[in-house]
């Protein structure tokens, strides 16, 4: 049961909040009122020794920013010396006893965390605040996984507390700061976006001042006038900040009496120009669009001198089904069938990947343990329930905070909206160029090579990202003739669209696509028969798949290499990287590359998995270890994978038998006692796939660590990781070759070869199409 805490002023006393803290004990406090001045409380606290300072950890920017623009003004708070941590230049330095207070944002806050804990002796009281948002962002910020689990485990002896006026339903409360007398609000639920939308013109038009809550911009393309103008101050992310100046012709305005917020702005901002009318739309059939009712509470204590009309047009989600129970998943976790790592990526096991966390052996790299998280569970199951069940669950959440609920019988309308044409968008964002520039809204670009179902989709995307990258040229650029191109580049130095105009162009021309497919195709089948029988399962199933998905990975990787920046998205499965590169050939890289002018090496571990064992095991790996034309190879890899008592056992064999045939064949092999040995002690009696994932996982660390070391040299080359390879694509200067040449890991040298991969078995056989 909670403790209660009662006051009746605007404003929470600061011995209230005082009590909240409590010496080697955690506590959560549901604050339940925005904008009560718990965080302003807490700053006029001292540190218990006046060589200590407190701490104050916030979720985002976005909210640090803010306190510190407060700070400044309150000549009150300013007593109290406080250091702002956030990554920017303009951030603070940390420096032990300087400051009273240390607010930091949660990943500055990581990121000093070992120098924190060694000087814990300088930190008293502290604060975690705005926990349910760290919570929720948890859910993308894998940083941010069991965060406040960490804090209390690092900080024990410290009085720490959690404090949020809107928890999760599932979260444990210590204390509630409760208020006499409560104004009461109702909050009027529609599921007609038409009359909510005219409710806001008309609430516009009478003068109020409005905060209007969304992320779908073409709702908010319906609130501008008949010249398609919007007069607005804005509180929004980048990505829909970048769809507003392509949808109407803005004029940013902070005195405006409409304040447009996005999921960005819902917290860590006041809206201070008197009361507002509040509307806020949710379309919960896109999770973009999608809140939890607790991000309602906090778009609504956005107006901190009080509010007038609050509607919320809620569109349900009809297609949720019910989660598996807790008790279930756990019950399903613990199945021997197969490792633990196989249920991270097994599609009947795909709960585990949501809502585990694992441990993992440091040293072997398996997973030895899933563990299941409450808090990954509780936020699915939250917003699960508020479809399956509806609203009714948040009734006391409401209750407590002095809102009801008003369900509207204005019959339910989800409008059918467009989005504008590229030549419309193309339009609008002149229109908005001084904005563009001052927020640099076309900046780090990305194509986005995400799978789709057809190829017009990928042109769309396409489209999009070279529409915004050059949106300060006089027409789009596929449009242009020769000479206007020609024009453009000379004026604006932009060569690298030549190559974004090329790939641009093979897509518009499906039958030239097709034609180079027959011959990719051909080829890669050539190339196989020569490796394996054309009746084998093997071949089949590879045969098969490269029928099916040759022409999206194919258009992928022209839309990927196209770019002047070459980035392509990650697919992580447990520790490999399952993205473009391995789904096709190395060939057919080389092969696209070569369109598009751009040299292709390949950095290869050097007989990867035989290296990474006998490293283990403190051996150089013999030069000779996969025989003369790596004649053994087969053998070699096939042999590796089948060492674990799980195979005699599947087969109903002798064990004892089988384990000696296998010794015996290691060392016919070639393979060094010590490392049979360890083989055989260590992976024998584990799961059949923990060698290949010991393996993958030391493969990770080498791949991971010349990465970095290339990158480091500042080059304009990209490195990719392929399995067991990077491939860069741009060339290696000397002292990347060095760095190469002179890697070591687990005290040994030589992991890679570095050879320039120049099989043109395509070259000519694409149909090259003109530029222009």
């Amino acid at each position: 049961m909670y403790k209660k805490l009662i006051y009746n002023t605007k404003y929470l006393p600061t011995e209230l909040i005082e009590k909240c803290f409590v010496n080697s004990q955690y506590n959560f406090v549901d604050k339940q009122i925005t904008g009560n001045g718990f965080t302003t409380g807490f700053l006029k606290l001292r540190p218990s020794e006046p060589y200590q300072s407190n701490i104050i950890i916030v979720p985002n920017k976005q909210v640090i920013k803010s306190k510190q623009k407060s700070y400044l003004k309150d000549s009150d708070i300013n007593k109290t010396t406080i250091g702002f941590f956030y990554g920017d230049d303009s951030s603070n330095v940390l420096k032990f006893g300087k400051f009273d207070v240390m607010m930091f944002v949660v990943d500055s806050f990581l990121n000093y965390l070992t120098l924190i804990e060694e000087n814990i002796y300088a930190i008293d009281k502290i604060l975690i605040d705005e926990v349910h948002s760290i919570l929720i962002q948890s859910t993308f910020r894998k940083r941010l996984v069991n965060f406040t689990e960490t804090i209390k485990t690092k900080f024990q002896k410290n009085a720490i507390v959690s404090v949020t006026a809107t928890p999760l339903l599932f979260q444990k409360i210590d204390i509630k700061l409760i208020k006499k007398n409560i104004k009461k609000r109702v909050i009027n639920i529609s599921k007609n976006q038409e009359n909510t939308l005219e409710n806001i013109k008309k609430s516009i038009l009478k003068g109020n001042n409005v905060i209007v809550a969304l992320q779908d911009v073409r709702l908010l393309k319906k609130l501008s006038d008949d010249q398609n103008k919007l007069r607005a101050n804005l509180k929004v992310g980048v990505t829909l900040f970048r769809k507003i100046v392509e949808n109407v012709d803005l004029i940013l305005d902070t005195s405006s009496n409409l304040t447009i917020i996005s999921s960005a702005g819902f917290e860590g901002f006041d809206v201070d120009n008197g009361i507002n009318d509040i509307f806020i739309f949710e379309d919960r059939a896109f999770d973009y669009q999608t809140f939890y009712s607790q991000n309602i509470i906090q778009i609504i204590g956005r107006s901190r001198k009080g509010t007038g009309y609050i509607e919320w047009c809620r569109m349900s989600n009809n297609s949720r089904t019910a989660l598996l129970s807790k008790d279930e998943m756990i019950k399903k976790s613990k199945s021997t069938k197969i490792s633990f790592e196989k249920k991270m990526t097994d599609k009947n096991y795909s709960f585990i990947l949501k809502y585990f966390d694992y441990d993992q052996d440091l040293d072997f790299g398996v997973i030895t343990d899933l563990k299941f998280n409450p808090n990954k569970y509780g936020l699915a199951k939250e917003l699960n329930d508020s479809d399956l069940l509806g609203l009714n669950i948040y009734n006391d959440f409401f209750f407590e905070r002095g809102f009801c609920l008003k369900h509207l019988n204005n019959g339910a309308k989800r409008l059918n909206l467009r989005n504008v044409s590229n030549k419309q968008a193309f339009k609008n964002i002149k229109k908005n160029k001084d904005i563009v520039r001052r927020f640099e809204l076309m900046n780090d670009l990305r194509i986005d090579l995400y799978p789709k179902e057809k190829l017009k989709y990928y042109i769309k995307a396409f489209e999009v990202f070279l529409r915004r990258k050059y949106w300060y040229s006089d027409k789009l650029l596929w449009e242009m003739s020769e000479n206007e191109l020609k024009g453009f580049i000379e004026a604006n130095n932009t060569e690298e669209c030549l190559n974004e105009l090329f790939g641009y162009s093979i897509l518009k021309n499906e039958k030239s696509i097709n034609e180079a497919l027959r011959v990719i195709c051909k080829k890669a089948i050539q190339k196989k028969l020569g490796k394996i029988c054309l009746k084998s399962k093997e071949f089949i199933s590879w045969k098969k798949d490269l029928i099916e998905n040759s022409k999206d990975r194919y258009i992928r990787l022209i839309m990927a290499l196209s770019q002047h920046k070459i980035i392509i998205p990650k697919k992580i499965r447990n520790s490999r990287d399952y993205n473009l590169l391995t789904e096709v050939s190395l060939d057919l890289i080389i092969a696209v590359a070569d369109l598009f002018s751009i040299d292709v090496y390949e950095v290869d571990i050097i007989s990867c998995n035989p290296k990474i064992i006998y490293a283990f095991c403190g051996l150089k790996l013999p030069s000779d270890f996969y025989g003369k034309d790596k004649e053994k190879k087969k053998k070699i890899n096939k042999l590796l994978n089948k060492l674990s008592i799980e195979f005699p056992k599947e087969f109903k064999i002798d064990e004892r038998n089988y384990k000696n045939k296998r010794i015996e064949e290691l060392r016919k092999l070639g393979f060094h006692e010590k490392v049979i040995t360890f083989l055989i002690d260590e992976f024998w009696y584990r799961r059949k796939d923990a060698l290949f994932n010991f393996c993958t996982y030391h493969e990770k660390k080498i791949i991971n660590s010349l990465s970095s070391k290339l990158i480091n040299t500042k080059t304009e080359g990209r490195y990719i990781r392929r399995h067991d390879s990077i491939i860069s694509f741009g060339r290696l200067n000397d002292i990347q070759v060095n760095e190469i040449m002179n890697f070591e890991y687990m005290k040994q040298c030589g992991w890679f070869v570095k050879e320039l991969k120049k099989d043109l078995f395509l070259e000519n056989k694409f149909v090259k199409i003109k530029t222009i």
